[in-house]
């Protein structure tokens, strides 16, 4: 099985966020979106126009639980350029070829797109599922709030978050090197 990582340096981000917004809009936003919200690979090839277009926040349904999350100012601009020419009733992110018609990208489409972006770019162990994990791993960073961020994730293990995240051995290395003898 194939592991892949989070982007944990913003130099990595805006290198693969310039890499797509001269590739082509649909995909710049499927990046900017995945790195901003904590919707898995699955939640964002569903979303249709009306889901996102003039919104504040999205709202999705994980299992039994919906969850809320706020749209920042850029990802609404990016938003919004982007749907000027969609239908309410599009899928957000459909395929750009005339033999799918109008169905949405596949989840290993996604990951195809993100992996060859980051091979591209030079930039190792990258796949869908790091949009994700690099929304959680700065989400980390800023607050340390791992049970917030396990509810955003619908995660019930802190264990597994932190290892999701990438902050597992390193993590617990990283406090030792300030602990103090007693």
């Amino acid at each position: 099985m194939y592991y892949v990582e989070p982007l944990k340096n913003k130099e990595d981000i805006k290198i693969l966020d310039s890499y797509f917004k001269q590739q082509n809009s649909r995909n710049h936003l499927l990046f900017n979106l995945g790195i901003n919200t904590p919707m898995r690979v699955n939640q964002l090839v569903k979303l249709k126009v009306r889901d996102v277009l003039d919104k504040e926040e999205i709202t999705v349904t994980v299992g039994r639980k919906v969850i809320s999350f706020p749209l920042g100012k850029k990802l609404q601009k990016l938003i919004k350029d982007y749907c000027l020419d969609k239908e309410t009733n599009d899928f957000l992110f459909k395929s750009l070829r005339l033999k799918r018609g109008y169905k949405p990208l596949t989840e290993n489409y996604v990951n195809k797109i993100i992996k060859n972006a980051s091979q591209e770019c030079n930039i190792n162990n990258i796949g869908a599922s790091s949009l994700r994990k690099t929304f959680a791993y700065f989400y980390y960073e800023r607050t340390k709030d791992i049970r917030s961020l396990m509810k955003l994730l619908n995660h019930h293990d802190q264990y597994f978050t932190l290892q999701y995240i990438g902050k597992n051995e390193r993590f617990y290395n990283e406090n030792f090197i300030e602990w103090e003898e007693l």
